[in-house]
Formats: structure tokens, C-alpha cells, sequence
């Protein structure tokens, strides 16, 4: 457990099948609230309708992750690859309600990933960043590598590379 701004307590916890409503509308959510300063509104709608949900198949993952604070899904997110294979594991759809903006909600759950990707054996940690989170993933110590475009819905939709050097676990 991690201690918000408040003196309520947010908890991590793996995410399973019957969160699946409630973090799609908690990314769906943090984009509309985020993206407009970045993206057109045509290119927002289209990614966040294409893209920008959780599935069956990363909550199967058990890599997947919802914060929440009295029941309340605060935010999400979660990692993948096979750090085993390539010393990289991939940080993956992180999102906050807006309603939690500031409570360091979203670095506890990237913090979380990244100890378990650690443990897992990856060195580093890649991201490929939407532009609204790359000054947040930036404060956590990821460096920009190069900017890409990514086809979302037909669409381009500018992103950021990043990646973090994992401090080795176990």
C-alpha cells in the first residue's frame, strides 16, 4: 500500500475480468481530460475508441493493475514482454482518473511494474509514450529516445519512445 496526498490508502492490486468496465471508462476518461492540448479531437476520439482500453487478454496477463482507494479504481496500468529473452519488459496503458491528478497514483502503479519487471529479470523498461505522458514518464527517469508515429483508427498518432534502466531486484 502506498499513502496518497489524503490519509486515505491507495492499494495496488492485480486486475481481473470484472474490472474491465470500470477501467475502460477510467482511460477513456483520462484522455478526453488530457488529450485535447496534444492531439486533434478527431485523432483522440479515433485512438481512444480503437485502442486505448484494457483487454481480456493483458488482465489474463496478470501483469495488469488497478490503484484504488475505497473501492474506487483511481488507476491502472501494467507491463509485458519477456525480459528474459531481451533484458527489456514494456510499461503499458497507465492512466489515472482525473479525479486523482497530483496523488501519485500513476507513479505507484509504474513504480509497481517496474519492480516486477525487475524481478522478472528486465534490465530496462521501455515506453512508448502518448505525448500528454511524456513529461510524466520523464520526472520518473525515462529518457526520450525519438519521437514516432504510430496508425491508430487509419489515423497518425504522434508518440514518444522512451526507456528507463531498472535497478536489478531479487
Amino acid at each position: 500500500m502506498i499513502e496518497g496526498m489524503s490519509t486515505r490508502h491507495i492499494v495496488i492490486r492485480p486486475a481481473d475480468r470484472t474490472d474491465l468496465p470500470a477501467l475502460n471508462r477510467l482511460i477513456r476518461s483520462s484522455y478526453e481530460a488530457y488529450g485535447p492540448p496534444f492531439y486533434a479531437a478527431r485523432t483522440l476520439a479515433g485512438a481512444i475508441d480503437a485502442v486505448m482500453r484494457a483487454t481480456p487478454a493483458i488482465i489474463a496477463s496478470g501483469r495488469f493493475y488497478v490503484a484504488e482507494d475505497d473501492r474506487r479504481v483511481l488507476g491502472c496500468g501494467g507491463w509485458g514482454g519477456t525480459p528474459l529473452l531481451n533484458g527489456a519488459a514494456d510499461l503499458r496503458q497507465v492512466a489515472t482518473a482525473p479525479s486523482a491528478a497530483g496523488r501519485g497514483v500513476g507513479a505507484a502503479i509504474v513504480a509497481h511494474c517496474e519492480a516486477e519487471a525487475a524481478f522478472a529479470g528486465a534490465r530496462d523498461f521501455d515506453c512508448v509514450s502518448t505525448l500528454i505522458a511524456e513529461g510524466f514518464y520523464a520526472r520518473l527517469g525515462f529518457r526520450h529516445l525519438r519521437f514516432t508515429s504510430l496508425t491508430v483508427a487509419g489515423q497518425p498518432f504522434a508518440a514518444v519512445l522512451m526507456r528507463k534502466r531498472l535497478t536489478p531486484q531479487g
